[in-house]
């Protein structure tokens, strides 16, 4: 089977990646490699995939949509993981151009590119942060996601809307998984677990947001993974799924 994964070059697109090459699919990574973040970290993930046999690696850009239209025309890939986007609630805050280019106008390249080459199945890497405000816990993907807070999480709601009008319009099973604050080896730069431990060990002082009253769940790579490989393999039609680990008390 051809896996077309974007983002593949990031911390989540790597570990997947890492898991489809394991089990013998052929992959096809798209990357364009921005400086969001050191393009050296991205090189490095994908170092040890460049020698293996079923590996692709394109250096695109998914806002390119004749370059998506000759990748999809070279490899017809029956499946898409789509997980390159621009992230970061707070720093879409002043960028929401920026954002409703990559996230919105590239992934429909890539719904456009799978209609027109028969992909059967696009999983797409959308967020927790589309419910807002939301003051039940936990959340339920029932839960009205109609009122993000910042540009990022709108561009993700937007996205599995498109989703749900290509399953519509042309029978493209789509699956959105939101994922939950993911951490682990690889992990990116700019997120808490690694700027907070990056000032513990050089002395820096640490800062706290909300007086240090912040609640915020967070799900291990090695979690995450697994989840994906499923909705790789569940060609569910069109479904969202909270991909989070939720813990439950056995208390009365």
């Amino acid at each position: 089977m051809t896996v077309l994964i974007t983002g593949g070059a990031g911390f989540i697109g790597s570990h997947v990646t890492e898991a489809l090459l394991q089990r013998g699919e052929q992959v096809v990574c798209v990357d364009n490699f921005n400086d969001y973040y050191s393009p050296a970290r991205k090189r490095r993930n994908v170092a040890p995939f460049l020698e293996q046999p079923g590996y692709t690696l394109y250096e695109a850009d998914i806002r390119d949509a004749a370059a998506m239209e000759r990748i999809f025309a070279a490899h017809h890939p029956e499946k898409v993981i789509h997980i390159a986007a621009m992230a970061g609630v707070r720093y879409s805050i002043e960028r929401a151009p920026l954002y409703v280019d990559v996230n919105v106008r590239g992934t429909v390249n890539l719904l456009e590119a799978a209609r027109k080459h028969g992909t059967r199945h696009f999983v797409f890497a959308s967020t927790s942060s589309v419910y807002g405000r939301a003051k039940e816990v936990p959340f339920r993907e029932d839960m009205p996601t109609d009122q993000p807070l910042a540009p990022y999480p709108a561009t993700k709601k937007a996205c599995e809307a498109l989703g749900y009008a290509y399953h519509n319009l042309f029978g493209l099973s789509f699956v959105a998984l939101r994922f939950f604050s993911v951490y682990g080896p690889r992990g990116r730069p700019d997120m808490m677990p690694y700027l907070v431990t990056e000032r513990v060990f050089s002395g820096e002082t640490i800062t706290l947001y909300e007086g240090g009253q912040m609640h915020r769940d967070w799900t291990y790579i090695d979690d995450i993974v697994p989840g994906v490989m499923a909705a790789v393999d569940a060609e569910l039609g069109y479904e969202v799924i909270n991909l989070c680990l939720l813990y439950t008390s056995d208390a009365a």
